[in-house]
């Protein structure tokens, strides 16, 4: 048997080892929760901690948006300004329209069959530092998880908005340029019909020309070519001007005109 020194000895060190050990799991749970704010801060998405209430247990919403959190118990509708949770009395989940909403739904559905989903796209309001609302467009996804066998999910949310603007850019220039290529289409298939009747006139009465009986039937054919090819080269002149018009090198000469 351990003397009553040794003993109080023994158990000291025990008590001190414990403490020791204590400390340690506190400076490893404090770095876990540094890095883990420290990822909601920096990531480019809204992050949500959620129970399968749809209420909010922690986010970076607040963070990202600059905005005060507030002592009020949020869910989802209400922490992404949902319209119908903003109109409804009780918030999120209350309103009449809220069974037939498609973040709602798919959140629900991913808890019952213990799931995850992906790529849920839809237009959000955000809130900003300034009480701004800005409208957004977002992909939204859901990671189901237990945790203490308790059950819960992380929704994140993508702002896409400048994706989906990008994508407008480039579906109205596609547009555009489809547009211009049949106008430019529409207009060689007319410029062709243009050339080739002063340059008709021009090889049918240079032709005949030689067969002219009199001197003023030679002045007339040649008064009627001349005048074919200055319409031809007017029409050459404008196509040119349209070819510096398109490129922008089209130079412009301010004079002075009499109106009347």
């Amino acid at each position: 048997m351990r003397s009553p020194t040794n003993q109080f000895l023994w158990e000291r060190r025990k008590c001190l080892r414990m403490q020791q050990r204590l400390f340690r799991e506190s400076r490893k749970l404090e770095r876990t929760s540094h890095i883990a704010g420290a990822v909601l801060k920096n990531v480019h998405a809204f992050i949500l901690l959620i129970d399968n209430d749809f209420k909010v247990l922690k986010t970076n919403y607040y963070q990202k948006t600059g905005t005060r959190k507030g002592t009020e118990e949020k869910r989802v509708g209400d922490l992404l300004q949902c319209r119908n949770a903003l109109a409804a009395e009780g918030g999120c989940g209350t309103h009449s329209f809220c069974g037939s909403c498609p973040i709602r739904t798919a959140i629900r559905q991913a808890f019952e069959q213990r799931r995850n989903f992906t790529d849920l796209e839809a237009t959000l309001s955000v809130v900003t530092s300034d009480n701004t609302t800005v409208e957004c467009d977002a992909v939204i996804s859901g990671s189901y998880f237990l945790l203490n066998e308790e059950e819960n999910m992380v929704i994140t949310v993508h702002d896409v908005t400048r994706r989906k603007q990008a994508e407008n850019e480039l579906r109205l220039a596609k547009e555009k340029a489809e547009k211009a290529d049949i106008s430019k289409s529409a207009f060689l298939a007319n410029m062709s019909h243009e050339i080739r009747t002063p340059l008709n006139a021009i090889t049918g009465f240079a032709e005949v020309l030689g067969n002219a009986n009199t001197e003023e039937e030679k002045a007339q054919y040649q008064e009627i070519i001349k005048m074919n090819a200055d319409l031809l080269m007017q029409l050459v002149n404008d196509i040119l001007d349209m070819s510096k018009i398109e490129a922008g090198t089209l130079e412009f000469v301010q004079t002075t005109v009499d109106v009347n």
